[in-house]
């Protein structure tokens, strides 16, 4: 199972910085805009006006820690999450 957080962030946020590149590797979380994640095969997000988004899949059994993380980061203004199976 993967799990994709749909991540509605501030204007000034740097989306490099969103999670730490501990994270990344440990979760194999990929932080992405939302045509990189169509064109990864990701599909059906509808953005609200006007909003910067970004796209982040981990796999499934991190994602109680990577929402942690997520919640905590004053960058991430609101996220939802899609579980994905596969």
């Amino acid at each position: 199972m993967l799990t994709v957080f749909e991540l509605y962030i501030t204007k000034t946020a740097d989306p490099t910085t969103l999670l730490s590149d501990e994270m990344k590797e440990d979760t194999g979380a990929v932080v992405m805009t939302i045509p990189e994640a169509e064109a990864l095969g990701f599909a059906g997000f509808r953005p609200q006006p006007g909003k910067r988004v970004r796209i982040v899949a981990v796999r499934g059994d991190d994602t109680a820690w990577v929402a942690r993380s997520f919640e905590m980061n004053d960058d991430v203004v609101s996220f939802q999450v899609h579980q994905v199976d596969g």
